[in-house]
């Protein structure tokens, strides 16, 4: 469990933010999904890529009704990431992210950013979902390379399904442990 609040990017149904929100009342739990069709998930949505998702949408508003500490931007996160100010940073909170948002690797590149800015100097956690689809896998090859002196653990979280479902530990780089790893690291 972080300090923090939570941030899942992708929200699709609402089925897991509505359960987070239950399980952590005293938490905000934010989602971000402007409910459009990537193309990685037509098979389930009937939809085509970049087409409105209507029935996701429904079913987010349906599952976390009634859940005051649910807040949902209904916005792209690259949108988000640009209207994001450091007092919104700030206000959020946020110490977990998970990614599960476009599957695409620009997207993807963009989300890890948003998620970073937002746990800033905080330890915290990143969640990536999907790290077996070329864009995702892709984008996480290029975190684990730029993010590394900040990553602690690293944990498989669906073993009947490896390397799909990753978590990273991030540390706070001001803690006295993290410079000690960093110096016996050097």
């Amino acid at each position: 469990q972080t300090k923090g609040n939570y941030l899942e990017i992708g929200v699709f149904n609402g089925d897991s933010i509505a359960k987070i929100a239950q399980h952590y009342p005293n938490k905000t739990i934010y989602g971000i999904d402007p409910f459009v069709e990537d193309g990685c998930t037509t098979h389930t949505t009937g939809v085509e890529q970049n087409q409105y998702m209507p029935d996701q949408k429904q079913n987010t508003l349906e599952n976390i009704k009634g859940l005051d500490n649910v807040v949902l931007f209904e916005t792209f996160s690259t949108e988000f990431s640009r209207m994001l100010t450091d007092e919104m940073v700030n206000d959020m909170n946020v110490s977990c992210v998970l990614i599960d948002g476009s599957h695409h690797y620009r997207d993807v590149m963009c989300d890890i950013h948003l998620a970073m800015r937002l746990i800033g100097n905080k330890s915290g956690y990143i969640v990536f979902d999907d790290v077996n689809l070329e864009g995702v896998a892709q984008a996480h090859r290029e975190f684990l390379q730029l993010y590394s002196k900040r990553i602690i653990s690293e944990h498989d979280i669906y073993p009947s399904h490896p390397r799909h479902i990753l978590a990273y530990k991030i540390n706070n780089p001001e803690s006295s442990l993290f410079k000690r790893l960093i110096d016996r690291k050097s």
